[in-house]
């Protein structure tokens, strides 16, 4: 347990680290716009972006296999964000190959989100789906594989899912989830919102003993602008979680009511509380139970900088894992521009898993650790390297020997290059 919390502080000391740059002194303005820093997701519309990377990684005790691997990667991202002013479509792709040695298998990854947005002068109906192919649990950057170039680069995921999930053993899996938002403006300053959801997770890999699952979800509320600065909210969610070749189920209600403030130019906090119901059928161990569901944080944005964190608490699928988890989560990501050529990013997060009550004969708790931090130089107009760390640490009590959670601690060491021209302009 020991070591348990000296490798989950470690975690956040890259954060730390930007916390403490983002308040130092600001670097002065150069009198160009400085050489372009990787990939990043397009904000201007009618904009396209790419990149294309080679990462040569190490990866200790990988994924409790008690190997060190050596592994090549060729990956690309993609961003576009279309021109439409009222009808705004976005498509971020990432994708590869890695090459492992020590008899661990070689493997693609694949990851894309793509969002539909129709607006009027009442309503605004957003339609998104993301489908994920990837050969372990996700727990870096955008394509979720550490140590390939793209740390500090995230996707809002689809439906408002949050937390990490319990990191199982390796091996292929497809989640895909779709959602759709739709808001209703009744006056200048309340409108009314409604949604659903659907997502699955399956496995490929049969011999790690997971659970394939599915997910439905329904949400409803009314949000309501207290002035230019602060709006409130309050909100219904229903969520169905059912599982492949298992017998019951497990039901979760919240409702809840949320406040959002932006204290100032740059800081801009928000919380979200209130009661969850949580019940399961089908099974001999039929129950319920009431908790707490939380969502709480900040993020502070300055020119060259950014930092943010959030708590959450609620109810899981359980990641394959378990069926059904009460996690809490607390986790932060930052960034820095250091000078005109050199960009420091990094995330960390703590998470606490555990089966649902009275779900199992055999209670299982999890305490995940993950963390990441890459640094970029730029080397030409196109091209830059980078130097990256992730950890990935997970803890548990009383785990059977049948369970598809990975346990142990894996580390990953990774270096590439990454040829990432400016954006495209689209159309007129």
């Amino acid at each position: 347990m020991t070591q348990f919390i000296s490798n989950a502080v470690l975690c956040f000391v890259p954060l730390a680290l930007l916390c403490s740059l983002a308040h130092g002194q600001d670097i002065p303005a150069v009198t160009s716009a400085p050489t372009y820093q990787g990939f990043q997701l397009p904000t201007v519309p009618g904009t396209l972006h790419y990149a294309l990377s080679f990462s040569e990684l190490v990866r200790t005790s990988y994924y409790g296999t008690g190997r060190d691997i050596w592994g090549t990667s060729i990956s690309g991202d993609a961003g576009y964000l279309s021109k439409s002013e009222n009808h705004p479509f976005s498509m971020v792709y990432s994708g590869g190959y890695i090459h492992n040695t020590g008899s661990i298998a070689s493997s693609i990854f694949q990851s894309l989100a793509l969002s539909q947005t129709y607006t009027t002068s009442l309503w605004n109906t957003v339609v998104s789906d993301s489908v994920d192919y990837l050969p372990e649990s996700p727990s870096s950057g955008l394509s979720g594989i550490p140590g390939v170039g793209d740390v500090g680069v995230t996707v809002p995921p689809v439906g408002g899912d949050t937390g990490q999930d319990i990191l199982s053993r390796t091996g292929q899996r497809i989640t895909n989830k779709t959602n759709l938002s739709i808001q209703r403006r009744l006056t200048g300053s309340t409108s009314v919102q409604g949604g659903g959801g659907y997502s699955i997770q399956r496995f490929l890999t049969d011999t790690i003993n997971a659970l394939n699952s599915q997910e439905m979800s329904v949400q409803g509320g009314v949000n309501h602008r207290i002035d230019a600065l602060s709006h409130a909210e309050g909100d219904y969610s229903y969520s169905h979680f059912s599982y492949e070749g298992q017998d019951f189920t497990v039901s979760m209600q919240k409702f809840t009511v949320g406040y959002n403030r932006q204290l100032n130019r740059k800081l801009v906090v928000h919380a979200t509380v209130g009661p969850q119901f949580v019940s399961s059928s089908g099974s001999p161990l039929a129950s319920s139970s009431v908790n707490v569901s939380v969502d709480a944080g900040g993020a502070y944005q300055a020119q060259h900088y950014d930092f943010s964190i959030a708590y959450t608490r609620g109810v899981r699928a359980g990641s394959g894992v378990i069926a059904g988890s009460f996690v809490d989560s607390v986790s932060a990501e930052g960034a820095r521009r250091l000078g005109e050529y050199m960009h420091i990013a990094g995330d960390a997060s703590y998470t606490h898993n555990s089966s649902l009550e009275n779900l199992t004969t055999h209670p299982l708790d999890f305490q995940t650790v993950r963390g990441n931090v890459q640094i970029s130089r730029t080397v030409s107009r196109d091209f830059n390297v980078y130097v990256s760390y992730s950890l990935q640490e997970q803890q548990s009590s009383s785990l059977p020997v049948t369970t598809a959670a990975f346990t142990g601690t894996s580390q990953t060491f990774g270096f590439g290059i990454s040829y990432s021209p400016r954006q495209l302009h689209l159309g007129h």
